[in-house]
């Protein structure tokens, strides 16, 4: 068996046939060539994961600690680690085997196999020869063709947009052309008059889910929401679960919440348990609000795709076969490094390849939708939202987020720095949910029945351009009773250098202990003038003692103190 490829990398086979684990835990008995060559051969496959490596995983990956199975080809993007997982992950593997491994390198391990080899080399195994060697058994089938997730790589933006596109115009025409009526004209809704929300059993989702239950417009509906479960009983169970979290939940709710099992990302059909379901969502459907996406900052594009993308390309496809009206939540982070601050259709891709894969995802979705409206006419409109914060009403927030994490992990220090050449950004543009969420459905309200809506405008940004600065939100600190000091640039660097895995500001550690955040100002905060103009009107028209602020409120010390309390509490 080739242990070596010629340019000196490690085979494959060969840690997968006589590289034997060694593990402390008494029912791992290790990997033998005889198992491996059962496992080629067809016969019973052996156990290729070390325990004490699965035991590490369910430790610190919130959603492996229900799996039954871990598969050695299951990647960590299957298992929707966020880049805090992945830090309390590095971290486990360092303190227990002793290797240092980069969060870029998770990132990129194709799968939980390759990861052990990795560990089990002591961290010196070269992955290139391994990589052209291995077929990645997860897939994502999309637009005609199989593409493999792990192994898609994108050369151009453009081209990836283009890709996409062609067989996703092709079906959009087929499904638009069966609603054209007698005389050539499209037939708008299709009759059904109910909301379908996807992403509801999020953050964001939570508070949209709440809004368009409690908008006066929408209160003779019912809100289905697709989520992923194995029945409906457990996906509703999912939805009231998250709306009590949030503290969001009424009783009266559970009469109008429509719950399916499903993942939008799944062809065919989102995933739906059965026909039965999707042709209720044909007949019952006529406002869709797409907000479901993998939000992750460390995972490449190529593995969001299926959940960013192709699941955008199901909505579309499900738009034109109802005539819906599709509201798409997007991100502001696209914009970074294009030069454009209006609420533009068109973002160049000029920095693209320098953001986040998962603002690389949203830009992919965000042009497919765009062009639904340009060359198919169909009614879609785009939100780009900011950094959400805390419900302004009860603090209630994602503890998880990249903003109340770092706070906490401020508290726990009782440092924070405003040196000129301090780390730590200046600047927060902070947005409460609740306005977040209230603004985008009222101008859903405002646009709802427009299955042709020419001259209204397509896209609106959900930002505040008033931002805190970090003195204010250090007040905000010290109203809550923390005794907060500040330290000069070094000093900041060598205590952040210095925290555990464990601690809030891990996951920021080689970012604050080394360089440092970039911080805008509000001439560069993006423009909100389209959002502004369409709850100025909203408002006009439809009177509510509900109505949101025209623009976004500026985030209150004492609303950063509710958030605390809220954090705590939990």
């Amino acid at each position: 068996m080739l242990s070596h490829y010629s340019d000196g990398t490690l085979s494959f086979r060969y840690f997968l046939g006589i590289h034997v684990i060694q593990s402390s835990d008494e029912e791992d008995e290790g990997i033998t060539e005889e198992t491996a060559t059962e496992a080629e051969e067809g016969g019973s496959a052996p156990q290729l994961l070390s325990a004490g490596l699965r035991r590490i995983l369910r430790d610190t990956l919130p959603s492996v600690s229900s799996m039954a199975v871990l598969e050695p080809s299951m990647a960590l993007a299957d298992l929707g680690a966020d880049s805090m997982a992945l830090a309390r992950l590095a971290a486990a593997i360092k303190e227990r085997f002793g290797v240092t491994v980069l969060l870029p390198q998770l990132v990129k391990m194709p799968s939980l196999l390759h990861l052990q080899i990795f560990i089990f080399s002591g961290g010196t195994a070269l992955l290139g020869g391994m990589l052209n060697e291995v077929k990645a058994t997860t897939t994502e089938k999309g637009e005609g063709e199989e593409c493999n997730k792990k192994a898609h790589v994108v050369t151009s933006w453009h081209a990836e947009v283009n890709s996409i596109w062609e067989p996703l115009e092709k079906s959009l025409q087929n499904l638009l052309g069966e609603r054209v009526g007698e005389g050539g004209e499209k037939e708008g809704q299709d009759g059904g008059e109910d909301i379908l929300l996807t992403g509801a059993s999020g953050f964001y989702g939570a508070f949209l889910l709440h809004e368009l239950l409690c908008h006066p417009a929408f209160q003779k509906r019912k809100v289905i929401c697709i989520v992923r479960a194995k029945s409906r009983e457990e996906a509703f169970k999912r939805l009231e679960d998250n709306l009590r979290h949030y503290l969001l939940w009424q009783e009266e709710f559970s009469a109008r919440i429509y719950a399916l099992a499903g993942d939008v990302a799944q062809e065919p059909a989102m995933g739906l348990s059965s026909e039965e379901d999707y042709s209720f969502l044909e007949k019952h459907v006529n406002l869709i609000v797409h907000n479901a996406a993998v939000v992750n900052s460390v995972l490449p594009y190529a593995s969001l795709r299926g959940s960013n993308v192709i699941a955008t390309c199901n909505i579309l496809r499900l738009a034109a076969r109802t005539g819906a009206v599709l509201h798409h939540v997007s991100t502001i982070g696209l914009l970074a490094g294009s030069g454009v601050q209006k609420e533009a259709e068109e973002v160049p891709s000029t920095a693209l390849s320098l953001l986040s894969g998962y603002a690389q995802s949203k830009w992919v979705a965000e042009r497919l939708v765009l062009r639904a409206v340009k060359k198919m006419g169909m009614p879609c409109y785009v939100y780009r939202p900011g950094t959400l914060s805390g419900d302004s009403r009860t603090g209630a927030c994602n503890a998880q987020d990249t903003v109340t994490r770092m706070l906490l992990g401020l508290a726990k220090e009782k440092i924070y720095c405003v040196d000129e050449d301090s780390p730590m950004p200046n600047t927060f543009p902070l947005i409460p949910t609740d306005w977040a969420a209230s603004a985008l459905v009222h101008i859903a309200a405002s646009l709802d029945g427009s299955s042709t809506s020419s001259g209204k405008e397509r896209v609106y940004h959900i930002v505040n351009r008033n931002p805190q600065n970090l003195e204010g939100l250090v007040e905000g600190l010290r109203a809550f009773g923390v005794d907060m000091r500040a330290v000069d640039a070094e000093e900041f660097r060598t205590r952040i250098a210095d925290v555990e895995a464990d601690h809030p500001l891990y996951v920021f550690k080689s970012v604050l202990s080394y360089g440092g955040y970039a911080s805008g100002s509000a001439k560069t905060m993006p423009d909100d003038t389209h959002t502004r103009s369409a709850l100025a009107q909203a408002s006009a028209t439809m009177p509510s003692s509900n109505h949101p602020k025209d623009s976004c409120p500026f985030f209150t010390t004492d609303m950063l103190v509710l958030m605390l309390r809220y954090c705590y509490a939990k």
